[in-house]
């Protein structure tokens, strides 16, 4: 989810709605998650996460109708056999023969004969098994479960209604996230009951709170997987004392796989994780999956890595950091983009392109880090990246909206502050030592031997 109110100021607007309540808590569980993502769309103002019609503003009849509709009308779809282990892809697929950056590592460790490999994007890529529209296609409504879930869900909302606490437009925001936590728990049901499933890994807790509490009802184990970095300053990770009235029971995955120590005792910092099994799984990504830290020479490379959405930010940095350039004309700038940057935007990125400023779309990180001298981000896992590769990392203080993240990394001494219109490049070299974190405090090798230990209990039964 893009950042475009400060954490801080999100934070303090949920904790007025939910304050000296219990707004949020339903027989089944606390929706705690699914009242922040509505109230996060509502304080930056994005009207597409409204649907067209609250269905919560209807009677239950002709809510319930909705579904059943949907119920008959999906009726006939085929419904696919899953295997012991299922792993739904946060869609990240690399290279000619389109390997998930994710998942490729965990899936040959477990064995893809036993694993049914999810992708949740319209086109599956060839090594997944199905997209996530073949699989979860049809409706499950005329069953107990959804009958108490869809009670529940219409419960909590009756009663933020009547709080009186919400204006129109938030209560829309509410309505139209729960909805969809009732349509994927549907979803969830007819695809998962009745099979032969043990375990799901998958990527992203939050805004998949209907997919978590229907692997909670039926019994199957639920593992989050780390996707990049992990802030005390997030919305949906690490939550304060202040949370701790709703937080009991919330829609979590009961385990959660991390890259190494610095990942753990930072989720540790909040309460969530009294929920949660918080296990070292190592870096089972492909990101670094040919590390080279052996190159004996640097290049005067300066790596700026952006980010999805942020490109706002971006551009008037690289006009800053460019218009020093000229000064150094012995080092060279490269622009590595996000994998996920807007047609738009990476349009505007293309146009710094010269002789030497070096737009990429893609590359090889590893191969990057190991030649690079300096990298300039905003937030970004890829200050993580750097860290064994003799890489200096710099943020930069003068965005107010990121400053819980500037002043983690700068506490931590991952990456060191600088303004906008400083130079990077001198700062780097009056500056003759920086602070280094290890990195196999970031990264453990993988698999760890605390998963091994899980693999083979499952093995063993």
């Amino acid at each position: 989810m893009a950042v475009f109110t400060p954490f801080e100021e999100v934070h303090q607007y949920i904790l007025e709605k939910l304050q000296d309540s219990d707004i949020c808590v339903g027989k089944k569980g606390s929706y705690l998650k699914v009242f922040q993502a509505a109230l996060h769309y509502n304080i930056n103002d994005l009207p597409n996460a409204k649907s067209g019609r609250n269905y919560f503003e209807k009677n239950a009849l002709i809510h319930g109708l909705y579904f059943l509709f949907q119920s008959f009308k999906t009726g006939f779809a085929r419904k696919v056999p899953l295997k012991r282990f299922v792993l739904i892809d946060g869609s990240r697929f690399e290279g000619d023969e389109k390997r998930s950056v994710y998942f490729d590592k965990i899936k040959h460790w477990i064995g893809p004969h036993r694993c049914t490999h999810i992708a949740s994007m319209k086109q599956k890529p060839s090594s997944a098994d199905y997209a996530s529209w073949e699989v979860e296609n049809r409706f499950r409504v005329l069953d107990s479960l959804f009958y108490h879930q869809f009670q529940d869900v219409r419960r909590v909302y009756e009663k933020a209604k009547k709080s009186e606490r919400f204006t129109v437009d938030e209560l829309d925001y509410l309505g139209a996230c729960l909805h969809s936590f009732l349509v994927r728990y549907s979803k969830c049901l007819a695809l998962y009951k009745n099979s032969s499933v043990q375990t799901v890994l998958f990527i992203v807790h939050y805004l998949n709170e209907g997919f978590i509490a229907a692997m909670q009802d039926l019994k199957i184990e639920c593992i989050e997987l780390q996707h990049g970095l992990i802030s005390a300053a997030d919305l949906y990770y690490v939550y304060d004392e202040r949370y701790r009235p709703w937080i009991q029971n919330a829609f979590f995955p009961k385990k959660m796989w991390v890259y190494g120590d610095l990942w753990k005792k930072r989720m540790h910092k909040g309460i969530a994780a009294d929920q949660q099994k918080i296990t070292i799984a190592g870096d089972y990504t492909l990101f670094f999956e040919k590390q080279n830290f052996s190159i004996p020479e640097k290049e005067n490379i300066l790596l700026i890595c952006t980010q999805k959405f942020l490109a706002h930010d971006y551009f008037p940095w690289i006009d800053g950091v460019l218009s020093h350039l000229s000064r150094h004309p012995d080092w060279k700038v490269i622009i590595k983009l996000h994998p996920k940057e807007r047609e738009h935007d990476i349009a505007r990125y293309h146009e710094y392109a010269s002789d030497n400023v070096e737009i990429m779309l893609q590359g090889d990180l590893s191969a990057l880090f190991a030649k690079t001298k300096i990298q300039l981000s905003i937030y970004s896992t890829t200050f993580y990246d750097a860290i064994g590769y003799d890489v200096v990392n710099f943020t930069t203080h003068e965005l107010p909206t990121y400053r819980h993240y500037v002043q983690e990394l700068t506490e931590e001494h991952i990456a060191t502050a600088i303004g906008l219109q400083d130079d990077p490049i001198d700062q780097f070299l009056s500056q003759q030592q920086y602070p280094f974190v290890q990195r196999n405090m970031v990264y453990h090798h993988f698999p760890t031997s605390d998963i091994q230990s899980w693999l083979v209990q499952y093995d063993a039964q």
